[in-house]
């Protein structure tokens, strides 16, 4: 998965925690592991722009329009079987 470009990081304390929050909820709730990463690094990148940790743990209201507006979902992968069909695909 590749990192959201275009972000400017004031503090780097929370990220790891935020990316791992946010992978453990998206798994959870049956997102495929890419779609789960690309959530969690969209996370990360989003608590990197904010001093302190409280401040940058985004509820999901704030990921989702993160998302939306700093990085591109990942392309579906279409062949192979690397990930279990009872999965369903993130938007």
């Amino acid at each position: 998965v590749p990192a959201v470009a275009g972000i400017h990081a004031v503090d780097v304390t929370g990220a790891g925690d935020s990316f791992n929050a946010a992978l453990a909820v998206s798994l959870a709730e049956g997102a495929s592991l890419s779609a789960a990463v690309h959530r969690a690094n969209c996370a990360g990148a989003y608590a990197v722009q904010h001093l302190g940790v409280i401040d940058g743990l985004p509820n999901r209201a704030a990921l989702e329009a993160f998302q939306h507006s700093y990085a591109k979902p990942p392309a579906r992968h279409t062949h192979g079987s690397w990930r279990s069909p009872s999965r369903r695909q993130c938007r």
